[in-house]
């Protein structure tokens, strides 16, 4: 299988469409948003499979761990993105953002 990256184009109407037009073809719908799972499924020719994610994980949780100074922040993300936030000084921003 492959993962690709695609644009919302904020339309649900035309979202199964869009896909289907940039995608080589597929017969498989991995998804674990309710959302998606209904417009593929309105089409009937998507076989949808339902997965959860193991993390539960937010991007406030993670600002408010590099606010508090606990660096347990990087566990919560790929390490590509702690070293893009590291490179930036990203944990210093967020804490002069708390404090302005």
């Amino acid at each position: 299988f492959t993962i690709i990256p695609l644009r919302n184009i904020n339309n649900y109407a035309l979202w199964a469409d869009h896909l289907a037009l940039i995608f080589p073809p597929f017969d498989t719908v991995y998804t674990g948003s309710p959302i998606i799972q209904q417009l593929f499924g309105r089409h009937g020719k998507y076989q949808i499979k339902s997965i959860q994610k193991e993390i539960q994980v937010s991007a406030t949780m993670v600002r408010k761990k590099m606010q508090n100074n606990d660096n347990s922040w990087k566990e919560l993300v790929p390490e590509s993105v702690v070293q893009c936030i590291e490179t930036i000084e990203g944990m210093n921003r967020i804490q002069h953002l708390g404090t302005s």
